[in-house]
C-alpha cells in the first residue's frame, strides 16, 4: 500500500510492502527486507522538495493469494526476464528480484535497482527513448518528457546503459526530478496506482496469472 501525506510544505511518502521468496534457495528474509527499506527510504527522502519517505516491509514465510492481492509484493524468483536485476509491473503490486543479485543489494553494492522499480510501482517510466541516447521518452507522461538532459544523467528512473554513457557510477545515479515528484502526487491522489496485474479476483477465490 503507498500513502501520501502532506501538511503544510512537508509530505510524507508511506510504502508498505510485504517480501516473500518465491525460490527453493534459503534466504534470510529479515536481512533483505532491512536493506530494502534502507535503500528505498534514503532514495525517496529528499529534503529539498519537503520530502519524507517511510518504508514498511513486512515478512511472509507462508502466504495465501489473499494476503498479495492489496499489497505491493516484492518477490525473491528464480530468473527475471533477460536476467535483470529486478523487474515490476508498471503501477503494479509485484516486484521480481533475482536471487542472483540478492548478495550485491545486502552489501549495498547495488543500492539503486530496488528504489528504481520502486519507481515503475508508483508510476515512473524512463525518461529517455528505449535504447537511443539523449532522447526523449514521447510514450512516458508529459511531466517526464521536460526533465532536462542534464538532470537525467544522475537519475534514478535512467536505465543503467544511459547512466553508464555519461560515465557516471550506477550508485550515484539516485536522484529524481521535481517533475518526477509531481507525477508520484498525482498517481496517488487520483488513485492511479495499486493495479493487480499478477493476481485475479474471482468469485470463487484469488487466481495468480502471472508465474512468480
Amino acid at each position: 500500500m503507498f500513502l501520501l501525506k502532506q501538511e503544510n510544505e512537508h509530505s510524507l511518502l508511506e510504502l508498505h510492502f510485504v517480501l516473500i521468496n518465491a525460490t527453493q534457495q534459503t534466504f534470510n528474509l529479515h536481512e533483505i527486507a532491512l536493506a530494502l527499506k534502507k535503500q528505498i527510504e534514503y532514495a525517496y527522502t529528499i529534503p529539498r522538495f519537503g520530502l519524507t519517505c517511510f518504508a514498511t516491509i513486512k515478512v511472509l514465510y507462508q502466504y495465501n493469494l489473499k494476503q498479495l492481492y492489496l499489497y505491493p509484493t516484492i518477490a525473491m524468483c528464480n530468473s527475471v526476464t533477460n536476467n535483470n536485476v529486478a523487474e515490476s509491473h508498471f503501477t503494479g503490486l509485484l516486484m521480481k528480484i533475482n536471487k542472483n543479485f540478492i548478495a550485491d543489494i545486502i552489501s549495498h553494492k547495488n543500492k539503486r535497482t530496488v528504489p528504481h522499480e520502486v519507481g515503475h510501482l508508483l508510476g515512473l517510466d524512463h525518461p529517455h527513448a528505449n535504447a537511443t541516447f539523449e532522447s526523449v521518452n514521447f510514450n512516458a507522461h508529459i511531466l517526464e518528457q521536460q526533465i532536462t538532459e542534464a538532470d537525467k544523467k544522475h537519475n534514478l528512473m535512467c536505465q543503467s546503459w544511459y547512466i553508464q554513457k555519461h560515465g557516471v557510477t550506477l550508485n550515484d545515479a539516485i536522484q529524481l526530478a521535481p517533475q518526477q515528484i509531481q507525477l508520484i502526487f498525482e498517481n496517488l491522489t487520483k488513485n492511479k496506482l495499486h493495479n493487480n496485474y499478477f493476481i485475479l479476483k474471482k468469485w470463487w477465490g484469488y487466481k495468480l496469472v502471472t508465474k512468480l
